[in-house]
């Protein structure tokens, strides 16, 4: 476990955090899964690394922006859920139609998921150029697109 998960783990379990997640839950019923929090610690981790920010940032970004951060990860949920993941493949590497058909198991969400909206609230607010190239170094799919809709977020 590297210094920033350690770091990230006690951001989540800190009670700024904790109030935030409780809202969400009551306010648009997301289920958190407590066994996915190990699976995603490196993840967070790197996330964190190449977002940029500072620890100060983040913890600031539940301390002192949680109606802020809250209000956003309502209105991204509720404009997201449901949405099937786009995955870019390379030419000839697609999946089967099949295979995109498999059902799966929803079990929640991972405990620490209000890290990435609030790396991506904090870097949306510095401005569009910093978050589009966060999400282009996270290798996501039509990153320009995807980082006006965040804006969008922001309300």
């Amino acid at each position: 476990m590297s210094a920033n998960s350690i770091i990230l783990n006690g951001i989540v379990s800190s009670e700024a955090y904790q109030d935030i997640v409780s809202q969400l839950k009551k306010e648009i019923g997301i289920a958190i899964c407590e066994e996915l929090s190990e699976l995603f610690e490196d993840f967070d981790a790197a996330a964190f690394e190449r977002s940029g920010l500072s620890i100060e940032e983040l913890e600031s970004a539940f301390e002192t922006m949680s109606g802020e951060l809250r209000s956003y990860s309502v209105r991204k949920y509720k404009a997201l859920d449901g949405v099937p993941e786009e995955q870019e493949y390379p030419v000839g590497e697609e999946p089967d139609e099949d295979d995109n058909e498999s059902e799966s198991e929803n079990l929640g969400y991972a405990p620490g998921f209000l890290l990435a909206n609030a790396i991506e609230f904090l870097l949306a607010r510095k401005g569009g150029g910093y978050l589009e190239k966060y999400l282009k170094e996270s290798r996501i799919p039509q990153a320009g697109k995807y980082a006006k809709q965040i804006l969008s977020f922001l309300g």
